[in-house]
């Protein structure tokens, strides 16, 4: 039989089961990140030192994604964006080169990779270097490969075997010894850096020539100063046909050194007549200080242009030279030495209207009766060409009537474009 409780009893009992029902009322609210300031709870946010799982405002540790005071796990936070230009690739960019942003780079003016295949600026195009160009972000100077032939190895790879270092730079090697065996250029001695067909093997023929390869030759124009002094046509048919490029241009051409030097291997001036002002004459100075053959047309009257412009660039460049006087009537010079021999023979001169005659460091290439018409100078210095001239324009005018004239405008151009030889 149960005992009945007292008062007092029933009263406790029921106090300790409300009691347990607020707690577990009290943890529920906390769980779920209430805020209800109540000081001492277990999951409310009066004591702002508890650690909490919920997504609430306080000054506490968090897991969640609320914004405080503290440490934060949750989230992220990307920084602020990237400063293009400043030379740093950061966030939001795909390259930064600072002052170097935009066209010539491979990184663009809003800092992203230029295409690939864009033009760019590394080493620029050289005989060792292709054109640059974008890849993968880079610029590439396309470079060609280590032992490449270039300068005067395209042309002589067995005796003067010039190659790129596969940086895009060409390495001048030393030429192999006069006498040494070759088979490029349809030679079979290297004589002076080239591969030439000396008579005899192994022997160094002085007039040999390596067979010349295509050129580019600019004729300064004549017919401007005379319908009928067609010199211009006459160099042009001529060479043509040996497979040169020749290319007929106005005389302002000789304003543009820079455009002249670009375009040419072998420049000739073909009127006796033509006015050479000084700015001209540096010109054609320029052209043969760069290792290149000029002939420079000129005339029996010693003090034309063309012909105070001969004497002008031998005395510039290391030698001396004086016009003496117009030899007149219709001569018949010689040709002399390696002229009249390589690459075809031709001995003497049929048609040629007065001349000129004169003095110095030359070499007589055409002479009547003693007195020289025709001469050529070597710079007397390393990397000069070969300056020529003969005193009377008419030869060339008329040479589809002469032929010897056509043979003796080929063996000039053979030496032209060997300058360095002479």
């Amino acid at each position: 039989m149960l005992m009945p409780m007292r008062p007092s009893l029933r009263l406790l009992a029921i106090a300790l089961v409300l009691l347990c029902l607020g707690c577990a009322a009290n943890r529920r609210r906390g769980t779920r990140g209430s805020d209800g300031g109540s000081p001492g709870g277990d999951g409310g946010t009066g004591d702002a030192s508890a650690p909490r799982d919920g997504g609430g405002v306080d000054g506490g540790a968090r897991d969640g994604g609320g914004v405080d005071g503290g440490v934060t796990d949750g989230g992220s936070d990307a920084g602020p964006p990237g400063v293009c230009g400043n030379g740093v690739t950061e966030a939001g960019e795909e390259c930064d080169l600072g002052s170097d942003n935009g066209p010539g780079s491979c990184c663009t003016a809003g800092c992203a990779a230029a295409a690939d295949g864009t033009p760019c600026e590394a080493n620029g195009e050289t005989e060792c270097s292709g054109a640059d160009t974008c890849l993968s972000g880079a610029c590439d100077p396309h470079d060609l490969a280590s032992g490449t032939a270039c300068g005067a190895g395209t042309g002589e790879p067995t005796c003067d075997p010039d190659a790129c270092d596969g940086a895009g730079a060409c390495v001048d090697a030393a030429p192999l010894a006069d006498g040494s065996a070759c088979s490029d250029g349809g030679g079979n001695t290297c004589c002076s850096g080239g591969c030439t067909a000396s008579a005899t093997a192994g022997v160094c023929d002085p007039c040999a020539l390596p067979t010349v390869t295509p050129l580019r030759i600019t004729v300064i124009e004549s017919q401007s100063m005379m319908a009928s002094h067609d010199m211009d046509a006459r160099w042009r048919d001529t060479l043509a046909p040996l497979g040169h490029t020749v290319t007929i241009r106005p005389q302002t051409a000789l304003d543009d050194s820079t455009s002249l030097l670009a375009g040419a291997d072998v420049l000739i001036v073909s009127s006796g007549l033509i006015d050479l002002p000084a700015g001209r004459v540096d010109t054609i100075g320029e052209f043969f200080a760069a290792g290149r053959g000029v002939y420079i047309q000129s005339e029996y009257q010693t003090t034309y242009s063309p012909n105070v412009a001969f004497a002008t660039l031998v005395s510039r460049y290391g030698g001396s030279f004086t016009w003496s006087s117009t030899v007149s009537g219709s001569l018949t010079p010689t040709v002399q030495g390696c002229w009249a021999t390589e690459p075809e023979s031709v001995s003497s001169m049929s048609y040629f209207w007065y001349g000129a005659t004169g003095s110095g460091s030359v070499e007589s290439v055409l002479v009547h009766s003693g007195q020289p018409v025709g001469f050529a100078f070597c710079g007397s210095s390393a990397g000069r060409g070969l300056l020529l001239t003969t005193t009377d324009q008419d030869w060339v005018r008329q040479s589809t009537s002469h032929a010897e004239a056509p043979v003796l405008m080929r063996n000039f151009l053979a030496r032209l474009a060997f300058a360095d030889r002479c």
